[in-house]
Protein backbone atom coordinates (compact mmCIF):
# COMPACT_ATOMS: atom_id res chain seq x y z
CA UNK A 1 0.00 0.00 0.00
CA UNK A 2 1.29 4.02 -0.65
CA UNK A 3 0.44 6.64 1.39
CA UNK A 4 1.04 10.36 0.60
CA UNK A 5 1.50 12.44 3.57
CA UNK A 6 0.91 16.79 2.97
CA UNK A 7 1.14 19.05 5.85
CA UNK A 8 1.21 22.90 5.92
CA UNK A 9 -0.59 24.08 2.10
CA UNK A 10 -1.69 27.00 3.72
CA UNK A 11 -4.33 28.42 0.92
CA UNK A 12 -1.17 27.74 -1.23
CA UNK A 13 -3.38 26.41 -4.14
CA UNK A 14 -0.71 25.63 -7.18
CA UNK A 15 1.62 23.98 -4.47
CA UNK A 16 -0.94 21.70 -3.66
CA UNK A 17 -2.51 20.88 -7.26
CA UNK A 18 0.91 20.50 -8.25
CA UNK A 19 1.58 17.66 -5.30
CA UNK A 20 -1.87 15.99 -6.37
CA UNK A 21 -0.53 15.75 -9.67
CA UNK A 22 2.84 14.38 -8.59
CA UNK A 23 1.18 11.52 -6.30
CA UNK A 24 1.87 8.15 -8.25
CA UNK A 25 -1.59 6.72 -9.48
CA UNK A 26 -1.00 3.23 -6.99
CA UNK A 27 -1.72 6.02 -4.05
CA UNK A 28 -5.05 4.91 -1.94
CA UNK A 29 -4.82 7.00 0.50
CA UNK A 30 -4.03 10.70 1.43
CA UNK A 31 -3.21 12.12 5.04
CA UNK A 32 -2.82 15.70 5.51
CA UNK A 33 -1.69 17.20 8.86
CA UNK A 34 -2.88 20.36 9.30
CA UNK A 35 -2.17 23.69 8.18
CA UNK A 36 -4.45 23.77 5.02
CA UNK A 37 -5.28 27.56 5.60
CA UNK A 38 -3.78 30.95 6.23
CA UNK A 39 -1.16 33.08 5.02
CA UNK A 40 -1.77 33.23 0.83
CA UNK A 41 -4.78 33.64 -1.06
CA UNK A 42 -6.56 29.87 -1.43
CA UNK A 43 -8.22 28.70 2.06
CA UNK A 44 -11.72 27.63 0.53
CA UNK A 45 -9.82 26.30 -2.63
CA UNK A 46 -7.67 24.23 -1.26
CA UNK A 47 -10.43 23.11 1.50
CA UNK A 48 -12.39 21.97 -0.96
CA UNK A 49 -9.91 20.46 -3.60
CA UNK A 50 -8.48 18.30 -1.04
CA UNK A 51 -12.23 17.33 0.24
CA UNK A 52 -12.98 16.22 -3.39
CA UNK A 53 -10.10 13.82 -3.92
CA UNK A 54 -11.20 10.67 -3.53
CA UNK A 55 -8.02 9.29 -1.84
CA UNK A 56 -8.10 11.84 0.83
CA UNK A 57 -8.13 9.72 4.83
CA UNK A 58 -10.59 12.26 6.58
CA UNK A 59 -9.65 10.21 10.13
CA UNK A 60 -6.05 10.89 9.23
CA UNK A 61 -6.57 14.67 8.51
CA UNK A 62 -5.71 16.52 11.74
CA UNK A 63 -5.99 20.31 13.03
CA UNK A 64 -3.19 23.00 12.34
CA UNK A 65 -2.46 25.66 14.67
CA UNK A 66 -3.75 28.32 12.08
CA UNK A 67 -7.05 26.17 11.11
CA UNK A 68 -7.75 26.63 15.04
CA UNK A 69 -6.99 30.13 14.53
CA UNK A 70 -9.00 30.48 11.42
CA UNK A 71 -12.28 29.15 13.02
CA UNK A 72 -11.72 31.23 16.32
CA UNK A 73 -10.32 28.27 18.65
CA UNK A 74 -7.52 29.97 19.48
CA UNK A 75 -6.66 33.74 19.93
CA UNK A 76 -5.08 35.19 16.69
CA UNK A 77 -2.19 36.68 19.26
CA UNK A 78 -0.94 32.88 19.72
CA UNK A 79 -0.31 32.95 15.75
CA UNK A 80 2.97 34.97 14.01
CA UNK A 81 2.46 38.17 12.24
CA UNK A 82 2.26 36.97 9.17
CA UNK A 83 -0.40 34.99 10.18
CA UNK A 84 -2.25 37.52 12.54
CA UNK A 85 -2.27 39.62 9.20
CA UNK A 86 -3.89 37.39 6.69
CA UNK A 87 -6.20 36.17 9.23
CA UNK A 88 -9.00 38.11 8.43
CA UNK A 89 -8.54 37.66 4.66
CA UNK A 90 -8.51 33.53 5.39
CA UNK A 91 -11.91 33.99 7.91
CA UNK A 92 -13.78 35.88 5.28
CA UNK A 93 -13.14 33.07 2.54
CA UNK A 94 -14.15 30.25 4.71
CA UNK A 95 -17.43 29.00 4.37
CA UNK A 96 -19.82 27.46 6.83
CA UNK A 97 -19.20 24.55 6.08
CA UNK A 98 -15.41 24.86 5.95
CA UNK A 99 -15.52 26.27 9.29
CA UNK A 100 -17.45 23.40 10.53
CA UNK A 101 -15.28 20.91 8.77
CA UNK A 102 -12.12 22.01 10.55
CA UNK A 103 -13.64 22.37 13.73
CA UNK A 104 -14.39 18.45 13.35
CA UNK A 105 -10.68 17.74 12.19
CA UNK A 106 -8.68 15.81 15.58
CA UNK A 107 -5.80 16.70 16.78
CA UNK A 108 -3.99 13.29 17.13
CA UNK A 109 -3.95 10.43 15.07
CA UNK A 110 -2.76 7.21 16.37
CA UNK A 111 -3.27 4.11 14.43
CA UNK A 112 -1.70 0.71 12.72
CA UNK A 113 -0.84 0.41 9.43
CA UNK A 114 0.84 -2.83 7.83
CA UNK A 115 1.60 -3.88 11.51
CA UNK A 116 3.63 -0.25 11.88
CA UNK A 117 2.30 1.65 15.33
CA UNK A 118 1.86 5.41 13.42
CA UNK A 119 1.25 8.09 15.59
CA UNK A 120 0.12 11.53 13.44
CA UNK A 121 0.36 15.34 14.70
CA UNK A 122 0.74 18.42 13.34
CA UNK A 123 3.53 19.85 16.02
CA UNK A 124 4.18 16.90 18.31
CA UNK A 125 2.40 14.08 20.08
CA UNK A 126 1.88 16.08 23.85
CA UNK A 127 1.94 19.60 22.40
CA UNK A 128 -0.10 18.67 18.78
CA UNK A 129 -1.05 22.22 17.94
CA UNK A 130 2.15 24.30 19.10
CA UNK A 131 5.08 22.64 19.80
CA UNK A 132 8.05 22.34 16.82
CA UNK A 133 10.19 19.52 16.29
CA UNK A 134 13.38 20.24 14.87
CA UNK A 135 16.31 18.85 16.83
CA UNK A 136 17.39 15.33 18.20
CA UNK A 137 16.41 16.60 21.58
CA UNK A 138 12.76 17.32 20.91
CA UNK A 139 12.53 13.95 18.49
CA UNK A 140 13.47 12.03 21.62
CA UNK A 141 10.66 14.00 23.95
CA UNK A 142 8.09 13.71 21.44
CA UNK A 143 9.16 10.07 21.64
CA UNK A 144 8.47 9.36 25.01
CA UNK A 145 4.75 10.72 24.86
CA UNK A 146 4.22 7.26 22.21
CA UNK A 147 5.30 4.15 21.61
CA UNK A 148 4.36 3.96 18.13
CA UNK A 149 7.24 3.09 15.95
CA UNK A 150 7.22 5.54 13.39
CA UNK A 151 5.77 9.33 14.62
CA UNK A 152 5.10 11.76 11.48
CA UNK A 153 4.46 15.82 12.37
CA UNK A 154 4.58 18.43 10.58
CA UNK A 155 4.45 22.26 11.87
CA UNK A 156 7.95 23.93 10.77
CA UNK A 157 7.72 23.51 7.15
CA UNK A 158 11.20 21.87 7.52
CA UNK A 159 11.70 18.04 5.92
CA UNK A 160 14.03 16.14 8.01
CA UNK A 161 13.78 12.88 9.65
CA UNK A 162 15.19 11.45 13.44
CA UNK A 163 16.20 7.38 14.35
CA UNK A 164 16.85 5.90 17.90
CA UNK A 165 19.84 4.05 17.38
CA UNK A 166 20.60 2.30 20.26
CA UNK A 167 18.59 4.33 22.96
CA UNK A 168 19.51 7.91 21.82
CA UNK A 169 18.04 9.65 18.70
CA UNK A 170 19.89 11.27 15.98
CA UNK A 171 19.19 13.09 12.99
CA UNK A 172 18.90 11.18 9.63
CA UNK A 173 21.27 12.24 6.27
CA UNK A 174 18.35 12.26 3.77
CA UNK A 175 20.83 13.37 0.87
CA UNK A 176 23.14 9.95 1.73
CA UNK A 177 19.77 7.96 1.35
CA UNK A 178 18.49 9.81 -1.40
CA UNK A 179 15.42 10.87 0.26
CA UNK A 180 14.50 7.41 0.89
CA UNK A 181 14.02 6.00 4.31
CA UNK A 182 13.93 2.70 5.54
CA UNK A 183 11.38 1.57 7.96
CA UNK A 184 12.80 -1.33 10.39
CA UNK A 185 13.17 -2.26 13.28
CA UNK A 186 14.50 1.60 14.84
CA UNK A 187 11.86 4.04 15.59
CA UNK A 188 11.58 7.02 13.56
CA UNK A 189 10.14 10.53 13.89
CA UNK A 190 9.55 12.15 10.20
CA UNK A 191 8.99 15.67 9.40
CA UNK A 192 6.86 15.68 6.38
CA UNK A 193 7.56 19.80 5.72
CA UNK A 194 5.64 21.81 3.81
CA UNK A 195 3.52 22.04 0.41
CA UNK A 196 2.51 25.84 0.72
CA UNK A 197 5.50 27.40 2.14
CA UNK A 198 9.10 25.20 2.29
CA UNK A 199 11.32 26.82 5.02
CA UNK A 200 14.22 24.21 4.37
CA UNK A 201 15.63 26.06 1.54
CA UNK A 202 14.08 24.11 -1.38
CA UNK A 203 10.97 26.09 -2.77
CA UNK A 204 9.50 22.91 -3.97
CA UNK A 205 6.70 21.78 -2.92
CA UNK A 206 7.32 19.15 -0.14
CA UNK A 207 5.20 15.65 0.67
CA UNK A 208 5.77 12.26 2.04
CA UNK A 209 5.38 8.86 0.09
CA UNK A 210 4.70 6.10 2.54
CA UNK A 211 5.28 2.67 0.64
CA UNK A 212 4.57 -0.21 3.36
CA UNK A 213 5.30 -3.03 1.24
CA UNK A 214 8.80 -2.15 0.63
CA UNK A 215 9.08 -0.31 3.78
CA UNK A 216 10.01 2.61 3.22
CA UNK A 217 9.31 6.68 3.46
CA UNK A 218 10.14 8.65 0.35
CA UNK A 219 10.33 12.40 0.58
CA UNK A 220 9.05 14.14 -2.39
CA UNK A 221 9.73 17.51 -4.06
CA UNK A 222 7.54 18.78 -7.54
CA UNK A 223 7.99 22.32 -9.07
CA UNK A 224 4.63 24.72 -9.33
CA UNK A 225 4.04 27.79 -10.39
CA UNK A 226 5.12 30.72 -7.55
CA UNK A 227 4.47 33.17 -9.61
CA UNK A 228 0.47 32.37 -10.10
CA UNK A 229 0.14 32.79 -6.12
CA UNK A 230 2.12 35.75 -6.01
CA UNK A 231 -0.35 37.10 -8.63
CA UNK A 232 -3.04 35.84 -6.53
CA UNK A 233 -1.95 37.33 -2.76
CA UNK A 234 -1.41 40.85 -4.50
CA UNK A 235 -4.39 40.64 -6.61
CA UNK A 236 -6.95 39.24 -3.61
CA UNK A 237 -5.28 40.14 -0.47
CA UNK A 238 -3.52 43.09 -1.06
CA UNK A 239 -6.57 45.64 1.08
CA UNK A 240 -6.93 43.46 3.95
CA UNK A 241 -3.35 43.08 4.61
CA UNK A 242 0.08 45.33 5.34
CA UNK A 243 1.86 45.10 1.66
CA UNK A 244 4.98 44.40 4.11
CA UNK A 245 3.83 41.64 5.32
CA UNK A 246 2.62 40.41 2.04
CA UNK A 247 5.81 40.97 0.43
CA UNK A 248 7.65 38.88 2.98
CA UNK A 249 5.30 36.42 2.43
CA UNK A 250 5.56 36.15 -1.18
CA UNK A 251 9.00 36.22 -1.37
CA UNK A 252 9.67 33.45 1.02
CA UNK A 253 7.77 31.09 -1.71
CA UNK A 254 10.68 31.93 -4.15
CA UNK A 255 13.59 31.37 -1.46
CA UNK A 256 11.84 28.40 0.34
CA UNK A 257 12.89 30.07 3.63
Amino acid sequence: MRIAVVSDIHSNLPALESVLRDLPEDVEHIWCLGDVVNYYAHPHECLTRLRGDLRIDIACWLMGNHDAAAIGLVEAAQINQYGQATLAYTRDQLSTEDRAFLRARPLLRELKVDGIDTTLAHGTPDDPLWHYLRTSADAAHAAAYTPSQLIIVGHTHIAQAFAEQQGTWQPVDLQSLRGVLPVGSDRLVVNVGSVGQPRDGNRKAAYLLIDTTRATITFRRCRYSVSIERRAVWHQMKASAPPALLRDLVERLSTGV
